[in-house]
């Protein structure tokens, strides 16, 4: 499935399967997943589709959920229910 989020974009976003991407071999020079690989059935399948569709040199960057390990973090992020990757509250020194 391809859905076209925001045809209005730049740089449109899709909505499909990260296990079964919808692009050709070897189509970018970057890939990035942020936040989703623990909800995939097979991450393994997905993180070899993301290696699929990068071009020879090109660079695949998947971010699984991060526990921050500041006291403080965790409350805000336990609190607001959920995960904080690299920005913003959870994302400077010790914090995720």
């Amino acid at each position: 499935m391809r859905d076209v989020l925001d045809s209005t974009s730049p740089c449109p976003q899709l909505q499909g399967d990260a296990e079964d991407l919808p692009f050709e071999t070897d189509s970018f020079d970057r890939y990035v997943s942020a936040g989703s690989i623990e909800y995939w059935p097979e991450p393994q399948r997905g993180i070899k589709e993301a290696y699929r569709v990068i071009k020879p040199g090109g660079t695949a960057c998947l971010i699984g959920p991060v526990h921050p390990t500041y006291w403080l973090s965790r409350c805000v992020c336990c609190c607001c229910v959920c995960v904080c990757v690299g920005v913003g509250v959870c994302g400077g020194r010790g914090g995720g």
